[in-house]
């Protein structure tokens, strides 16, 4: 299992998300998570974190993200975790919609869900990903 904590600074994600595909690398060279997508494992990653310093902890650096990649089989589960006041998900209007097409936002959530099972605990401010 992967665990690490991270400062909520955008600059920390890049770094975390090498160690992460580092991880899954060494997992699928031993035979486990096999059926994981390294491109699928690190848009959903770099998604989650990215919301997660962004929406959650409005870049607060002294607020901290809590990553844990585990092995299930053949894929893994991401879980972060942040310190903010959480999300209700369906709250987030499908990106596809003509009033949606060009706002800035919201467009991530709507890409990992269509390439993971995707779960939030009940204050939005802790999803998990199945890979």
């Amino acid at each position: 299992m992967f665990n690490k904590t991270i400062p909520s600074e955008t600059s920390a994600i890049a770094p975390l998300l090498q160690e992460s595909l580092e991880y899954l690398r060494a997992l699928k060279s031993q035979g486990i998570a096999a059926h994981v997508d390294e491109f699928y494992f690190a848009l959903s990653l770099d998604e989650l974190l990215t919301n997660a310093v962004v929406h959650g902890n409005l870049h607060d650096p002294g607020k901290r993200i809590q990553l844990s990649i585990e092995p299930h089989g053949y894929s893994v589960e991401i879980k972060v975790t942040d310190q903010g006041n959480g999300y209700d998900p369906a709250s987030v209007p499908d990106p596809r919609k003509p009033e949606c097409v060009f706002r800035s936002w919201g467009r991530g959530i709507h890409l990992v869900k269509n390439v993971a099972k995707v779960k939030w605990n009940g204050k939005g401010n802790e999803v998990r990903v199945r890979l």
